[in-house]
């Protein structure tokens, strides 16, 4: 779902150093994946 990959080390995510959650969401792949009957927000 998002733009860029998460980076893993051990078996953990580095957590990003920029403001943020760090991901970028691809917003017709959450729109593809809705709960039927689920409207999508804007």
């Amino acid at each position: 779902m998002g733009v860029e990959p998460l980076e893993i080390n051990h078996g953990h995510i580095t957590v990003p150093d920029r403001p943020g959650l760090g991901i970028e969401l691809v917003e017709d792949v959450l729109k593809a994946h809705l709960a039927p009957g689920e409207p999508y927000w804007d």
